[in-house]
């Protein structure tokens, strides 16, 4: 069981999470945080003066400095730093005031500067670390969708299977074994998404994996042996199950011509993939966006990938652009491969 001061810390984590600023602050932003937050934090302190009087006179302002890090970043930071400085010196430092400063209240002066640069430097971390958990909060809300939008998808595509298997089949016995067969790809597909994190996953296997329920013999694969990491690999997987989908409900799929063509290139540190339907129905461009197309503007984070798909007339087209494996899990994918030779 968790502790409640565990349970409270990673309350307080996600509030601060969900009132971080999605966009970087600019220079006009900062330095609003910056007057904003000293006013308050000034205030505080002058409204603490009948208890404190001229004692501790940087209470407030060490607490305001780690805010205005935490939202606007260290340009807020630094800006409320000295703005604060500035404040205590003219309210709680009379000599300071006086334009006749002695060492005691330069002394305090410097001190609050130099811890108030340290915790600038811990809210950055802080940030860094709030918009982690965005993202991953993210992330995880996508995926959840998913797994509750999988399931309808799964009906359809057991349905399609069906429709296809008996389609081509000769025989009751040859429609058993085809479709128990497919079914038993469609549930080796759904483990791609939770696979080996440990080991980078190589793309033509992952990508014939997700694809064997829909028939490989509709699919061309070209391209090059290349290893993507276990993240991007189960947005992949996602985005290319959504595809396969709606090409079996709609596109080159639904039709007993069709086919996709999916080839990939290596560049500088990236894969780019494509997909492009073949002899399909007429294509249209959807009336709304449903979660599919959601998803492949969403499947991947920013550091991640990127998506861009097209309604042409001919074929659906989806262009996918995602990080290649660093070297260090390259020389583990090779190694995996000697190993299994």
């Amino acid at each position: 069981m968790i502790a409640l001061p565990e349970r409270l810390a990673a309350k307080t984590l996600g509030v601060l999470a969900r009132g971080l600023p999605r966009q970087k602050a600019t220079v006009s932003s900062s330095a609003l945080y910056a007057l904003v937050i000293t006013l308050v934090a000034t205030l505080l302190r002058l409204a603490l003066d009948p208890l404190l009087g001229l004692g501790v006179p940087f209470i407030s302002f060490f607490p305001a400095v780690m805010i205005a890090a935490v939202l606007g970043g260290a340009l807020a930071g630094l800006l409320t730093l000295l703005l604060c400085a500035v404040m205590a010196a003219f309210f709680w430092f009379p000599s300071l005031r006086a334009l006749q400063p002695d060492g005691a209240a330069m002394a305090s002066v410097a001190a609050f500067l130099v811890f108030g640069s340290v915790l600038i430097g811990v809210a950055l971390m802080v940030r860094v670390l709030l918009r982690t958990v965005i993202e991953a909060e993210e992330r995880s809300r996508v995926l959840a969708h998913e797994m509750k939008h999988r399931i309808g998808n799964t009906l359809a595509v057991v349905q399609a299977l069906v429709r296809q298997t008996r389609r081509s089949a000769h025989s009751l016995e040859e429609f058993d074994a085809v479709f128990t067969e497919r079914i038993a790809a469609l549930a080796r597909a759904q483990d791609v998404v939770s696979g080996n994190p440990n080991l980078p996953t190589e793309l033509r296997q992952l990508l014939a994996g997700v694809l064997r329920p829909f028939g490989t013999e509709r699919f061309s694969l070209s391209g090059p042996t290349a290893g993507i990491s276990a993240d991007t690999a189960m947005s992949l997987a996602l985005l290319v199950h959504e595809l396969a989908t709606n090409a079996l409900k709609y596109g080159a799929l639904s039709v007993p011509a069709g086919r996709v063509e999916l080839s990939w290139r290596l560049g500088e540190g990236r894969i780019d993939l494509g997909w492009q339907e073949r002899d399909g129905p007429p294509v249209t461009v959807p009336e709304r966006a449903g979660f599919g197309s959601k998803l492949l503007k969403t499947a991947f984070a920013a550091d991640m990938g990127e998506t861009t798909i097209l309604y042409e007339p001919d074929g659906v087209r989806c262009a996918i652009a995602l990080p290649a494996a660093s070297p260090a899990a390259k020389a583990d994918l090779v190694a995996g491969f000697v190993a299994r030779a």
